[in-house]
């Protein structure tokens, strides 16, 4: 079975991380965008329309900027107190928005849950091969290791018996004077 390169896996999730990543952000922007368009168009034909009966502080568009996330639709608190109609919906709109969040984030963690069962799977995959491979090593080397231990044992009773034919040699008449001994 041919396995993929480590590199490659990590290299294909890390670009789909990258791509969920921008368009989780190309999705925020886009959200802000429109909003702010809203804003910008509610504020400019809001000449046309007659005021609004209730005391509003909505002193300045850029002051939205300044408070916390869960806090954006409470600009206009005091204009939908007296409006049932008005704050059920902005309250659903505020719902939605957390709802929809809430959905992501179990997407985002389920996708990253997913992701490291299955490197987790995959390293134990890798790591049972490498023992295998390994155990494989040791065996080898152990045979190895007795097969030398053998030659060893071999070779020094292969020079005992040639010592003693040697001598028994000697003993007869034989010289090695003019033959060079290789040892």
């Amino acid at each position: 079975m041919a396995m993929a390169h480590p590199s490659e896996h990590y290299a294909s999730s890390r670009s789909s991380g990258a791509v969920r990543v921008s368009l989780i952000l190309t999705t925020v922007f886009l959200a802000v965008y429109i909003l702010m368009c809203n804003r910008g168009n509610s504020s400019s034909q809001v000449s046309s329309y007659p005021s609004c009966p209730c005391d509003c502080d909505c002193a300045d568009d850029s002051a939205v900027f300044d408070l916390p996330a869960d806090s954006i639709n409470s600009s206009y608190a005091d204009c939908s107190s007296s409006d049932p109609e008005i704050k059920e919906e902005m309250e659903k709109d505020r719902l939605a928005l957390l709802s929809e969040e809430i959905v992501l984030q179990k997407l985002v963690a389920n996708e990253s849950l997913q992701r490291s069962k299955s490197l987790l799977t995959e390293s134990g995959i890798v790591y049972t091969h490498y023992k295998r491979e390994a155990e494989k090593c040791i065996a080898q080397v152990e045979t190895c290791e007795d097969a030398r231990e053998r030659a060893e044992a071999e070779l020094r009773e292969e020079l005992k018996v040639t010592a003693l034919w040697e001598q028994r040699a000697r003993e007869f008449g034989w010289s090695d004077s003019g033959k060079k001994r290789v040892q």
